[in-house]
């Protein structure tokens, strides 16, 4: 599922920047602009530690959602392994699940979310994830910065409520529709993975299982203080989302099956070779 489509519709194109695959250069390359651009961003989106905030303009406030912390890192693996374009494809494409959770080199294998949101850092570079051991205190750090400087931190299993919670914090007026892309499904290009995989995950991502559980329960909390109209409003959304997305789609599939054949009219009209 994407927050980015429901955030960017909400922005203008020139004023949002994406942090893409190649992170850490893409965010050098947002510390190296000048302040008053920095200050014209109104949307900055991507994978990041906590911190870039400072480069913005004041107020600057973040969402996040986190996911289910064995999946994620599952899910990781895979994308990793099949995206060739990725920058550290050919480094993990022929790794083992056990020697990429040994190899820590993307800093998101074991505890990523917790390293993401408690601020960790390379020192005098602010969002680019730094590699020191964490602890129990990092989870309780992660927590402490979502409570001042987040909207919302929702989690992936309960993605329409939690979208539908920062809607309405943000004071959004419309339904905050969305399409449900990158969806990567276990046992994809033969990946599959054992219990033994999965209780291997787990112990490599204990803070991150705690900051989840604790995430999760503030969701809860929120759909409760929400009162009881909340439910009826959920229901009314998950349904007009669904129309959303198969009018989404059903213009994409007519927007492909019209350059195709706009494609052989040209291809026809080509002179003949001579």
């Amino acid at each position: 599922m994407t927050l980015r489509g429901a955030l960017a519709s909400r922005h203008r194109r020139d004023r949002t920047v994406v942090i893409g695959n190649d992170i850490n250069a893409d965010i050098e390359r947002l510390a190296d602009l000048d302040e008053a651009s920095r200050h014209r961003i109104e949307l900055l989106m991507g994978h990041m530690s906590f911190g870039l905030h400072t480069l913005l303009a004041p107020g600057a406030r973040y969402v996040t959602i986190v996911r289910d912390p064995v999946e994620r890192v599952l899910s990781e693996y895979r994308f990793l392994r099949s995206n060739t374009r990725h920058p550290f494809h050919a480094r993990v494409k022929e790794m083992s699940l056990a020697e990429y959770l040994e190899s820590g080199f993307t800093g998101q294998a074991a505890n990523g979310q917790t390293r993401l949101l408690c601020g960790s850092h390379v020192p005098g570079s602010p969002g680019i994830a730094g590699r020191e051991p964490l602890g129990d205190e990092d989870v309780s750090r992660a927590l402490a910065n979502i409570d001042r400087y987040f909207v919302l931190a929702g989690t992936q299993e309960r993605f329409e409520e939690s979208l539908m919670l920062m809607a309405r914090r943000l004071g959004w007026r419309s339904w905050p529709f969305f399409v449900v892309r990158n969806v990567t499904r276990a046992g994809e290009r033969g990946e599959t993975f054992s219990l033994q995989d999965h209780e291997r995950v787990a112990s490599a991502n204990h803070l991150d299982i705690a900051l989840y559980r604790a995430v999760n329960a503030g969701v809860e909390r929120a759909i409760a203080d929400a009162g009881p109209g909340f439910a009826a409003s959920l229901e009314r959304f998950v349904r007009l989302n669904g129309i959303y997305q198969r009018l989404h789609w059903r213009r994409v599939q007519y927007g492909r099956r019209l350059r195709r054949a706009a494609g052989r009219l040209v291809g026809d009209r080509s002179p003949p070779s001579s």
